[in-house]
């Protein structure tokens, strides 16, 4: 037995003896005292596992975690830094007149009705079909790619040509769509 286990047993036997003698001087029955008694050295326990529990618990060390982090993302913090750096460095600079000379007629133009919640799946980009009921990312692009393949739909029956629309997704959907 270690001095340390003997120190802790002494400080607990003298405090047990201080509270017994305590309970005799209220003169109180010796089940009364040994009901006190455990309950003390219960309550005792419990503060000193909660202690220990908190002492030793790593997730009230902060401090630790911050010093790993700091230590391990340092040197990729930099490098991607020097890349951004170096990327931008060796880039020519876009002038404005360059961007000015996009045609407006080049580009997607898209209808939008305020007054109408219908969907036309002929200009719809892929972020209005995802819209739709039943239709993700993947079908948006599928529907997209036969569009881009196929032309235009004909009627709003001619989506269900498209992998991934069925009958029952058709059935959730037509009420969603039109073709312009």
């Amino acid at each position: 037995m270690s001095l340390r286990d003997r120190s802790e047993d002494w400080v607990l036997q003298k405090f047990l003896d201080l509270l017994e003698n305590t309970l005799t001087a209220f003169e109180l029955k010796k089940s009364d005292r040994t009901a006190i008694l455990i309950l003390s050295a219960i309550l005792i326990i419990g503060q000193v596992v909660l202690f220990v529990r908190y002492q030793y618990n790593p997730f009230t060390r902060y401090d630790v975690y911050v010093e790993s982090f700091d230590r391990s993302d340092r040197p990729t913090i930099e490098s991607i830094l020097e890349t951004i750096e170096i990327q931008t460095a060796s880039k020519e600079k876009i002038q404005a007149s360059e961007t000015e000379q996009v045609k407006r007629d080049s580009l997607p133009r898209v209808e939008i009705n305020p007054g109408s919640s219908l969907i036309n799946i002929n200009t719809a980009s892929l972020i209005e079909l995802q819209k739709l009921t039943r239709v993700g990312p993947k079908t948006a692009q599928r529907i997209v790619d036969y569009r881009s393949e196929n032309g235009n739909f004909q009627r709003i029956e001619d989506i269900q040509k498209v992998k991934g629309i069925g009958p029952k997704t058709f059935e959730k959907m037509k009420d969603q769509i039109t073709v312009k």
